[in-house]
Parts: C-alpha cells; structure tokens; sequence
C-alpha cells in the first residue's frame, strides 16, 4: 500500500527540483503580469471622459446624486 506522500523513485531528483521551482517561477510570472494586466485596464476605464467627476459635481447637488429623504 503506498502512502499519498510516496510519489515512487526519482532517478534525477535534482533535475526535477530544478524543473519544478521553473515551472513555479513561470506560473508566478504569469500571474503577476495577468494581475497587472488587469490593474492596468481598471485604470484606462477609470481614465476615460464618462467617468470624469469634477470638484463642483460633489459641491453643487442635482436630482441624480441627492437620495431619497424617506
């Protein structure tokens, strides 16, 4: 019966050490750049014109942004 951390003989472990840190290098790498890809579109989308709020927009109130009293 074999336990669940035997994982049998390894003939080259150093080299599958090394293939294994390599592969989690590449998957941290992917990652990251997929992350900041995100961040990096979250940022062109809050940049755009429709977005824009100016500083009289929060001092002067209008219908839209005043809620219900109630």
């Amino acid at each position: 019966m074999r336990n669940r951390y035997d994982l049998g003989y390894d003939s080259e472990p150093e080299r599958t050490l090394l293939r294994r840190r390599r592969e989690a290098r590449r998957a941290r790498q992917a990652e990251l750049e997929q992350q900041l890809n995100m961040a990096a579109n979250n940022e062109d989308d809050l940049n755009t014109d429709n977005n824009r709020v100016t500083l009289g927009q929060y001092i002067n109130p209008t219908a839209e942004s005043c809620g219900s009293t109630i």
